[in-house]
């Protein structure tokens, strides 16, 4: 009996060792929330998509001719401005190079990239809303050329040790990338303030997805650096 016992609980301790080595064999669900990324970033040679911070539920685009004119958008709401200053503040804290700031000319993006701290940005109508409904309607061959222009920043390597910022919406992100996912949704998850990581690379389409970083990840990244 005291046999049978030993065998028991020596299967026991495999079988245990087994699904231990099997957990730590699963790749990590959110690489881009990762130490590695942050010290890849402090030597630059990327480019981060950032889709424009938290905004305003009730605020509608309903005027795509002038879009100085920000009582007809959808603006960033206290807590959008809130990040986009608190993620700014924790980009220079933790030394992250950013060099050429690109972002479209909504008022909600500009916005995001100046509490952010950039002094000098790019509004660039390359970056603009790719998106269709019932209140806003960019034609077909806008809206590709659009795609394709946010491709081949996304493949442009930036100037030697910094990163390239681009503030954005979510559609361009979706259409310019949407096979790069590995969370397999195009990056339809793709969160207010949330930042998708890209590194140029020869072939095509001529970058490659290097991870995500939720906005409250700068802050956490931050607070461990100040300890």
């Amino acid at each position: 009996m005291l046999l049978s016992v030993r065998s028991v609980s020596t299967s026991l301790a495999f079988a245990f060792l087994a699904i231990v080595a099997q957990a730590s064999a699963v790749p990590a669900q959110n690489p881009g929330a990762s130490d590695d990324l942050l010290n890849q970033l402090r030597g630059g040679g990327h480019v981060i998509f950032m889709r424009h911070p938290e905004t305003e539920k009730e605020g509608k685009d309903v005027d795509m001719e002038n879009l100085d004119n920000c009582a007809t958008q959808r603006n960033l709401s206290e807590q959008g401005r809130t990040t986009s200053k608190t993620v700014g503040d924790a980009m220079r804290a933790l030394k992250v190079p950013v060099g050429v700031v690109m972002t479209s000319q909504f008022c909600r993006a500009k916005e995001a990239a100046k509490l952010m701290g950039f002094a000098e940005t790019q509004a660039s109508q390359d970056l603009n809303l790719c998106y269709r409904d019932a209140t806003l309607i960019i034609p077909v061959a806008e809206n590709d050329r659009r795609i394709s222009q946010v491709r081949k920043i996304l493949a442009e390597m930036p100037q030697s040790g910094t990163n390239t910022l681009l503030v954005s919406h979510r559609p361009n992100m979706e259409d310019a990338a949407r096979t790069q996912d590995p969370g397999g949704k195009g990056f339809g998850d793709v969160a207010e303030g949330e930042m998708v990581v890209f590194k140029a690379q020869g072939g095509e389409p001529g970058y490659r997805y290097i991870g995500r970083i939720p906005a409250k990840r700068w802050t956490e990244w931050a607070n461990l650096a100040s300890k």
